[in-house]
């Protein structure tokens, strides 16, 4: 991979997979993912266990200029795909798209990732499916001994908690936890980006500047 840091510390690695020989790409689709550090479960508030988690299952239900259903509209039109979502230590998204659709594809995936909305209505949405999950997980034995054994092994620290939260905890999640994690974890020096695919380092390093150059940084303790 070919690795460069832009000036709000990003770091971008590129793999390119265009042909040594025989003339034109090994195959037509870019790919892109973005790794955000420090942005998992495990920066959970104690009393608020799922907020990681919430958090980056919102982050393609709206943003301040797209809605959900655009959003998916978009990304399916031109059959990519798109994704977000928490784990235990960091936050992940991606996009894969044919070559002739790259600019859409940075475009939705800065988009979801810089100004996500959080909807109220979105918000609402999300706690009764969590609610509606959580009454299929608590009669399922497997989620039950996993959840003990953490609790037992790391006690009331995040890595105890369950990351997707608990019914109590999803009731509570209002608009300003989610822009708050937001605002606090998802920071560009934080954060590692991959191109892989029909794109040399140029383009990839050219498109990582125009759409996540002004994505502001911040020290972090």
């Amino acid at each position: 991979p070919v690795s460069k840091t832009l000036s709000n510390g990003l770091r971008v690695f590129v793999v390119s997979a265009l042909a040594r020989s025989g003339g034109g790409p090994v195959g037509p689709a870019v790919s892109v993912e973005l790794l955000i550090r420090n942005a998992g479960s495990s920066r959970d508030p104690l009393d608020k266990p799922g907020l990681a988690d919430f958090t980056g299952a919102l982050l393609r239900q709206g943003t301040e200029t797209r809605t959900a259903q655009e959003i998916a509209e978009a990304i399916d039109f031109v059959g990519g795909s798109l994704s977000a979502g928490a784990g235990r230590d960091s936050t992940t998204l991606g996009v894969t798209v044919v070559k002739k659709d790259f600019a859409l594809g940075m475009d939705l995936l800065s988009d979801i990732t810089l100004h996500a909305k959080f909807a109220p209505e979105e918000i609402a949405r999300r706690q009764q499916r969590a609610l509606s999950g959580f009454r299929s997980q608590y009669q399922d034995a497997d989620y039950l001994a996993s959840a003990v054994f953490r609790r037992t092994v790391f006690g009331t620290s995040p890595y105890g908690m369950p990351p997707d939260g608990t019914p109590a905890s999803v009731r509570a999640v209002t608009q300003e936890d989610l822009v708050a994690f937001r605002d606090q974890y998802y920071l560009p020096n934080e954060s590692v980006m991959a191109f892989a695919g029909d794109i040399t380092p140029e383009e990839a390093f050219a498109a990582a500047e125009k759409y996540f150059g002004a994505w502001q940084k911040k020290t972090v303790a």
